[in-house]
């Protein structure tokens, strides 16, 4: 009989040998997007330390939105445990989950309010780190751009500014979303050419976010993410403004690409293959 399925070509239904065992030998991960390089290189780490104990991803993208319905759709189909990159603002969906008894692993980012296992980069130290740095150089009005426009910050990105606060204490810093800059810019300016890439969005978001000022206020930028720090970077020599004798810029994440930058990027490396491992 085996035999014959060999000839066949028959593939046991690995969904349904599982659901007989109570296991499906499959891992449900949940991450906000896989655009860039953060996520793609974390799902490498994800899948090679799941194929040596002989499960696999089952991936889905929230793109910030429903989140909870994916989760529950992975949990329908029977997945052994989730690791999730989640954007929520508060613990109850998680809390519930977990009371259910529910193998739970979070990436990169906390939800707040929730105690829950979690893998990620000390986000408050490396935000000092780059203050530190800052400070050293002389810069003495930085400013913070970040992404978020929600109601409550995501945890990573309030960590490293908690930190890189904490090393300016006494200064007047300028923090400004300028995700929610960009959304601004657009709807007041619906003639204005859309963004395409990443790219132009980050420059679309950085004119929002500049407009209402005077000039630059700032000696120093900490960007949110290096994508944003090398889009600061052209911006602001595009105005005539030298990088780093009149205005320094440092990122987050250490990306490949930024070794192409010039001038060069100061950024904070996050192991990106290792969180997913």
């Amino acid at each position: 009989m085996l035999d014959i399925a060999e000839e066949a070509g028959y593939r046991p239904n690995r969904l349904a040998r599982g659901l007989r065992r109570a296991r499906t030998g499959l891992i449900g991960v949940v991450v906000p997007g896989i655009e860039g390089q953060f996520y793609a290189r974390v799902l490498e780490g994800i899948e090679k330390a799941l194929q040596d104990v002989d499960h696999r991803v089952l991936l889905t993208v929230s793109r910030g939105e429903q989140e909870h319905e994916l989760v529950e759709s992975l949990l329908d189909m029977q997945v052994d445990g989730l690791i999730v990159a989640s954007e929520d603002d508060g613990p109850e969906f998680y809390e519930t989950l977990l009371a259910r008894g529910v193998p739970l692993v979070f990436i990169d980012r906390e939800v707040p309010g929730l105690h829950a296992d979690l893998v990620a980069t000390d986000h408050f130290a490396g935000g000092a780190l780059l203050g530190e740095h800052l400070r050293e150089r002389g810069f003495r009005k930085p400013a913070f751009l970040s992404m978020t426009d929600r109601p409550r910050p995501i945890g990573c990105i309030e960590d490293r500014w908690c930190g890189f606060r904490s090393v300016y204490r006494n200064a007047s810093l300028l923090h400004h979303p300028f995700m929610g800059s960009v959304k601004r810019y657009l709807r007041e300016r619906p003639d204005a050419p859309k963004p395409e890439t990443f790219s132009e969005l980050c420059l679309a978001a950085l004119r929002g976010a500049l407009e209402p000022f005077q000039g630059f206020p700032f000696d120093a930028v900490f960007a949110q993410y290096d994508h944003f720090a090398l889009a600061m970077i052209h911006f602001l020599r595009s105005h005539g403004i030298r990088v780093p004798e009149e205005v320094g810029v440092v990122g987050f994440d250490d990306h490949d690409f930024t070794e192409y930058a010039e001038p060069s990027l100061t950024t904070i490396r996050q192991p990106l293959l290792e969180i997913g491992l």
